[in-house]
């Protein structure tokens, strides 16, 4: 009934809001870690924060997620390690370039679509995956590539978008 009374603009501006989020909460991890607190334990405080606030919500669901636990775990699973491959991304690379191999989670999810639950490319999502690889290869082509390879930034970064595609 809540949701009756909302603004339509309001998954606008949800998406607005966490993207802008995610785009900012780079700044802080890094003077964390400046200041000598490590990417894995600035994560561990975060989760630990959040769950003082989840529990209290989901125990009254708790008998659905005991009855879905395995899915429940996996979506965990998955979603933990966006965030954590994300932070540490964020805290070893530069910040434009793990933000463009996170933002690939679109590719990755129309291929694990077409892979995963056998849904038929489209014309028009095939034109999408054309143009965002191009516009990727564009954007993030670096001359000396095959001499260096992925750094661990960039791996955490695309395995990521992922993990975000997947959850």
């Amino acid at each position: 009934m809540l949701a009756q009374h909302r603004s339509p603009l309001f998954p606008a501006l949800s998406c607005i809001v966490a993207a802008i989020l995610w785009g900012l909460l780079w700044y802080p991890l890094r003077l964390l870690e400046h200041m000598g607190l490590s990417g894995l334990w600035s994560t561990l405080l975060i989760y630990c924060s959040a769950i003082i606030f989840i529990i209290p919500a989901c125990w009254p669901k708790r008998t659905e997620i005991v009855h879905h636990k395995v899915e429940y775990t996996l979506i965990g699973l998955f979603a933990g390690w966006t965030n954590l491959a994300f932070i540490l991304a964020m805290l070893e690379g530069e910040v434009v370039r793990v933000l463009m191999l996170f933002y690939l989670s679109p590719i990755w999810a129309i291929v694990m679509a077409v892979l995963i639950l056998n849904e038929k490319l489209t014309p028009s999502s095939l034109i999408a995956l054309c143009l965002a690889l191009t516009g990727a290869v564009l954007m993030l082509w670096n001359p000396d590539f095959f001499s260096v390879g992925f750094s661990v930034a960039d791996i955490y970064a695309i395995t990521s978008g992922m993990a975000f595609a997947v959850t």
